[in-house]
């Protein structure tokens, strides 16, 4: 898969993951030349092209002006080769003529390319044959195999650990019985395979062994065949629908970003090609660059103790195949521990809440998932990031939020993050407002907010948390800080990065934090003309109306209302991801609303 770069009447410039290959016919007389601009030193660089460039040190002793030319620039690019000096790539149809090497093949040595020139027909110029290492070499361990995992001696090692431990030592202890007791995919592993395939084949296995022949080892071999086959199909199609739905988060199970990145252009115009380059560029451009908020993580005492049926709540709504954390702790860990060791699950638990997470508790993995529709993915922006963080620390935090969800901080239109006001509530709600007015003209308009969760302001938050509960306000805060994550992509990990700006996507408590953070914004009441709804950074209005001008009027004015408060909140609606329904309503009675003075499709 490439990604088109730089497109010229006389080459084209493409990335491919971190390598730039520039392919074409321009000669270095021409008044385009500019190699440098448009092929960028990096690490991993291919030039091919018929460059009508021949030089004594690379084509049979003969010279012209290109290759005078192109040589010069050459020696100027110690980076870069000439990995085709001595083959012979186009033979004149004069015999007269000698040949000679136009048909270049330039190249970083770390790239390791390989050129081998073929004779094809009707033709005087090769065919170059070019071979090159892998573009990225996984630096990765493999993924731990969960349900190859020995259980029993996992149990017995939890069930031997002492009553005495603190939260961080727990943790290092749970991930190295996890690590000695699962085994690793292997790298040979094929996508497509998959249990009823393994038990066809171990039939076939067992046919072969017992020396069966005839029609019984005909049907065993026929049955094996077309269960390779249908496993292949219905991987391939798994493939296409995830590569048509870019925003498929089936990704964050497998603990890495599942498309890989191309190199990244900065706001400079330069690009970033090596991973560690990618991955400072991606947390400038997601996260501004690093955050640390310097506050005391000293928290009050607190007398308040966390219940067995909160632990059991948050437990249960852990699903067992959530991806892990940086400490590799599945649920399935979390939930033996808790059936074997109750006593040490309850005092870890309620030593976090008493005294804050601790920061090896905060450290997360992230991974990148296309955003849908965009129009080139070598820009940062266009990925969004997704924090694996801890089961841990996502059990404490579905405590805090249920404890959130009890002070009552949310009105009842604002939806998402809390039990009892998901989707489905959501979906009621707008239905029983389309019965009210049956009868009339409907305009919706959905506004998205840019940037929710990066943007949010976690001490303002606070203090609202703070004004119904103080030591949970005070938790919040300390929680927020000394977080850092790591970027899994293209088969490696980066270096840690800070991110304490906002609240992190991924994580159990960010929704519920958002919808406190806006509360203020979609306050108005709604209305029997007018209705407002919020699903975490997504914001609905609707108008019912029976006169376009009166209908226009109250639905521009609840809009720029939005606008104005959120605004107040440090945050903006998207004008491109706004969109309007008209439901019952003629064309030429249609409104036409605006997002800061501009119409919204």
């Amino acid at each position: 898969m490439f990604v088109m770069e730089h497109i010229s009447a006389s080459y084209v410039t493409l990335h491919t993951y971190g390598t730039e290959i520039t392919i074409g016919y321009q000669r270095p007389t021409s008044k385009t030349w500019d190699p440098d601009n448009d092929w960028h030193k990096g690490t991993q660089n291919i030039v091919i092209g018929d460059l009508n460039a021949i030089h004594e040190s690379w084509s049979a002793g003969r010279l012209n002006t290109q290759g005078r030319i192109l040589r010069r620039w050459v020696d100027t690019r110690p980076d870069l080769r000439v990995v085709n000096a001595h083959g012979v790539s186009y033979v004149p149809p004069n015999p007269n003529h000698t040949s000679s090497t136009i048909d270049l093949v330039i190249a970083n040595p770390s790239c390791g390319v390989r050129v081998k020139h073929r004779t094809i027909a009707s033709t005087e110029h090769k065919a170059l044959e070019i071979k090159t290492r892998l573009i990225w070499r996984s630096t990765a361990e493999s993924p731990l195999r969960y349900d190859k995992a020995d259980w029993g001696k996992i149990e017995t090692e939890i069930h031997l650990l002492g009553e005495d431990e603190d939260p961080s030592t727990l943790q290092g202890k749970l991930t190295n019985i996890m690590l000695r007791h699962t085994p690793r995919a292997s790298g040979r592993a094929k996508a497509f395979w998959n249990k009823d395939l393994a038990q066809v084949r171990r039939r076939l296995l067992e046919v072969v062994k017992n020396g069966t022949r005839g029609r019984e080892l005909v049907e065993a071999r026929r049955k094996y065949r077309k269960a390779i086959f249908g496993a292949k199909l219905t991987a391939n199609e798994k493939a296409v629908q995830e590569e048509t739905d870019p925003e498929c988060f089936r990704t964050v199970k497998i603990r890495t970003t599942k498309h890989p990145i191309p190199a990244l252009q900065r706001p400079d115009g330069t690009l970033a090609a090596e991973h560690g380059h990618i991955a400072k560029e991606l947390q400038h451009s997601l996260y501004g660059g690093e955050h640390r908020r310097d506050i005391p993580t000293a928290q009050n005492p607190t007398t308040v103790m966390i219940e067995d049926d909160e632990i059991q709540r948050a437990l249960k709504a852990s699903p067992n195949g959530a991806a892990t954390g940086p400490d590799q702790i599945p649920t399935r860990t979390l939930k033996t521990l808790w059936k074997l060791k109750p006593d040490l699950f309850r005092k870890v638990i309620n030593q976090v809440y008493k005294e804050g997470m601790p920061n090896s508790w905060k450290t997360s993995s992230t991974i990148l998932i296309p955003k849908a529709n965009k129009p080139s993915y070598t820009m940062a922006k266009s990925w969004r990031p997704i924090q694996l963080q801890s089961i841990l620390a996502k059990t404490v935090e579905r405590i805090i939020t249920n404890k959130l969800t009890g002070l009552g901080l949310l009105p009842d239109n604002m939806y998402g993050g809390r039990k009892n006001y998901g989707t489905t509530d959501a979906i009621q709600a707008l239905d029983t407002f389309f019965e009210s007015n049956k009868n009339r003209n409907v305009c919706i308009t959905a506004l998205d907010i840019e940037g929710g969760f990066d943007n949010l302001n976690l001490d303002r938050t606070c203090n609202t948390i703070g004004e119904k509960d103080e030591h949970l306000g005070n938790w919040i805060r300390s929680w927020g800080h000394h977080r850092q994550t790591v970027y899994r992509f293209n088969g490696r990990t980066s270096k840690p990065f800070k991110t304490d700006k906002g609240t992190p996507q991924g994580s159990p408590l960010s929704p519920i934090l958002f919808l406190i953070s806006i509360k203020h914004t979609v306050s108005l009441k709604n209305s029997e003309d007018t209705i407002i709804l919020a699903y975490v950074d997504d914001i609905l209005t609707a108008t019912a109306y029976a006169s376009k001008a009166k209908g226009q009027k109250e639905h521009q004015d609840t809009i720029n209302w939005l606008c104005a408060k959120a605004q107040k909140s440090n945050y903006r609606f998207s004008k491109l991801k706004s969109e309007g329904i008209h439901i019952r309503t003629r064309k030429r009675d249609h409104l036409a609303p605006m997002v800061d003075g501009a119409f919204i499709p």
